[in-house]
Formats: C-alpha cells, sequence, structure tokens
C-alpha cells in the first residue's frame, strides 16, 4: 500500500461530503432496496449507513413525506427507515421522530429507542429542544423521554454558555420545575421516581 494513502483519523463514521442534491426519491428507493438485501449481508450495512448520511439531507418535508412512503415493514417485519432515523441526528430527523412518538404510530420498544438516541446527538440545537419540550407535558411521559430530552439539554448546555437565555430551554425548565414542585416534595413513590430522574 502506497504511504501517501493511509492518514490517521477517529474511529467515527465518516463519509465524503457531497454537493449533490439528495432526492426523496432516491432515499425511498435505497428504503426498498434495504428490504430486499439480506439483512446480514455487507451490502445491507453498506446500504443502511448510505441510508443514514442520506437523511440527513433531506428537509423536514422531504422527510415527512419519505415517512409516509416508507414507513413499511420488510418481509421480516424491519423498518429500515425506524432504524436509520436515530442515527441521523439533525434537527429534521429529530422532529420527525417526536411527530411519530406523538402520532403513536410505532411500537413501544421502538419509542424508547427513539428517545435513548437523544442522548447521543452531538450536536443539538434549540429547535430540538423545542420540538421535544412538549413530550415532557404528555400524560404518562416515561423516564426514557425525561431522560432523553434532558440528556439533549444537558449537552446543548455544556455547548452554549448562555442556554439559560434560550426559549426553548427556559420551557423545558419551567415544565421540570413543575413536576419537582414547591421544595422538591413529593406525594406518592412514582413522583418520586420522577423527581430523582430530573
Amino acid at each position: 500500500v502506497d504511504s501517501e494513502d493511509l492518514y490517521v483519523t477517529s474511529m467515527l463514521y465518516e463519509r465524503e461530503q457531497t454537493e449533490r442534491e439528495v432526492t426523496e426519491g432516491e432515499v425511498t428507493e435505497l428504503v426498498w432496496k434495504l428490504c430486499l438485501a439480506h439483512s446480514a449481508s455487507f451490502e445491507a450495512a453498506d446500504l443502511f449507513m448510505t441510508l443514514v448520511f442520506e437523511l440527513r439531507h433531506l428537509s423536514l418535508e422531504a422527510l415527512k413525506a419519505l415517512w409516509q412512503r416508507s414507513s413499511f415493514k420488510c418481509r421480516d417485519n424491519w423498518q429500515p427507515l425506524i432504524d436509520a432515523l436515530p442515527s441521523c441526528a439533525t434537527e429534521a430527523c429529530v422532529v420527525l421522530m417526536k411527530e411519530i412518538i406523538a402520532s403513536g404510530e410505532v411500537e413501544e420498544g421502538k419509542v424508547e429507542y427513539f428517545f435513548w438516541s437523544f442522548s447521543f446527538i452531538p450536536k443539538p440545537t434549540s429547535g430540538m429542544i423545542e420540538s421535544l419540550a412538549p413530550l415532557l407535558k404528555s400524560p404518562g411521559a416515561s423516564q426514557s423521554c425525561f431522560l432523553g430530552v434532558t440528556a439533549l439539554l444537558h449537552r446543548f448546555c455544556s455547548a452554549y454558555n448562555f442556554c439559560d437565555d434560550v426559549p426553548a430551554v427556559q420551557s423545558v425548565m419551567r415544565t421540570l420545575g413543575k413536576f419537582l414542585g414547591g421544595n422538591c416534595t413529593v406525594q406518592d413513590s412514582e413522583a418520586l421516581s420522577q423527581v430523582s430522574i430530573i
């Protein structure tokens, strides 16, 4: 191997930046190809990684249209789009995941998967926080919901010095404050569990 072709890099997934426009139709076709590929093959792994990277180029409108066309299950009950969305990590993908959660279109296990993925988004935005904040107010919001959203909030505030001035952050903090009550006192064991998460 020519030493000029070697370079040091991290183990993070990387792809060359593409200047071409990624269309919703191309991504839909990619989902179909994933459904037809053998799930344990190198081809499927490569297609899946390509799907994740191409999702990052789509607008929210294109993602919603893609969801309408590609939310089907493959023959082995796999939904490639559902599994790819948490790795996308763009604001548009987070907003779509929030809408999917709120609509109840996916089973509880996938919802938990979505919530856990919020903890690993490397560059959260205030738009992500704003879109997820209403989930904390929904009846029966799970521990995973609180952990995912507050982990995202923590990462956001670790990157921005004046995050407490951001309206989306203030909204989440008000919601959390209502759960804490006066002097962080609680009435029952369920509330105690919620407060310990916050």
